[in-house]
């Protein structure tokens, strides 16, 4: 509600593990379907623990294959900044909306 409200587009984070792509694709398809749809800026994949499963291996390339938003960044666990930077300004701004045509 309050990203609707205030014009900014979404930034999924998800936990880079089992499970991943399903949830960021379900996340996806919420957002799109959100009163008039909600923009989603980009997905950023976190792996929140030391272990690593064999998925997380895979679900970059395979979250880039399916999803529409952008993958913007991995986190790495304990990683203390994004590679490769993002510029969270420029994603921050709403997007342009078409211009109401009055009859």
């Amino acid at each position: 509600d309050l990203a609707y409200d205030l014009g900014f587009p979404l930034i999924v984070v998800a936990r880079n593990a089992l499970g991943t792509i399903n949830h960021v694709l379900q996340t996806l398809i919420t957002a799109a379907t959100f009163r008039d749809g909600l923009d989603v800026a980009g997905i950023v994949l976190n792996r929140s623990t030391a272990t690593t499963d064999e998925s997380a291996r895979q679900n970059a390339a395979e979250i880039r294959r399916r999803a529409v938003a952008p993958l913007l960044a991995e986190l790495g666990f304990g990683a203390t900044e994004f590679n490769p930077d993002v510029d969270w300004y420029a994603l921050a701004r709403p997007p342009a909306r078409p211009a109401s045509v009055e009859e």
